[in-house]
């Protein structure tokens, strides 16, 4: 029998990613097609400015095919490196097939507890109302599992040689615009 799963699509940022620490969560795993520094920088910001301490694993899965911008490269270092160093990481699918999941994984005590999946990327254009999206509860469980297995073919934002895995490109171009001509 199927049953189904609880559908959200407003108040995104809250129910997704600030809702869960008061269940414990300590912990997002995040795999997003497409993800900026910008909303990295904005959500863990949020959560430190409520007294809260979160660590934040981030997994860009479009690299393979779309590369990423130079900022948002140099963003997510910076976050590593130093607006967040020890609770955020960044690391870049290299191989395909290009990864364009969107899903979101809290544990506790390095426990799966709650998962989300669907359409919303980690950028502040999808928790943001800019745009409409629908996330979804999912088991915990086995999304964790999702997200270890792509680990392997990742290299950290922060690798010496990331820049020679991932295609970056200038902010004002990117591989659609190419194709448009």
């Amino acid at each position: 029998m199927y049953v189904g799963v609880d559908m959200l699509s407003n108040d995104l940022f809250n129910n997704i990613l600030f809702n869960p620490i008061s269940h414990g969560a300590d912990h997002l795993h995040v795999i997003s097609g497409y993800a900026t520094a910008a909303m990295a920088f904005h959500h863990i910001n949020y959560v430190k400015k409520q007294s809260l301490n979160i660590q934040v694993d981030l997994i860009v899965g479009m690299c393979p095919n779309d590369g990423l911008s130079v900022s948002n490269h140099h963003g997510f270092k910076k976050l590593v490196s130093d607006d967040f160093f020890g609770i955020f990481e960044c690391s870049y699918v290299m191989d395909r097939p290009a990864v364009h999941s969107k899903v979101y994984i809290w544990t506790k005590e390095s426990k799966p507890i709650i998962g989300f999946v669907g359409s919303a990327n980690y950028t502040q254009n999808a928790f943001r109302s800019k745009q409409k999206e629908a996330m979804a509860s999912c088991d915990a469980k086995k999304a964790f599992t999702y997200y270890q297995e792509l680990l392997s073919n990742t290299i950290y934002c922060t690798h010496n040689d990331a820049e020679n895995f991932i295609q970056l490109y200038k902010d004002n171009y990117s591989k659609k615009k190419e194709s448009n001509n």
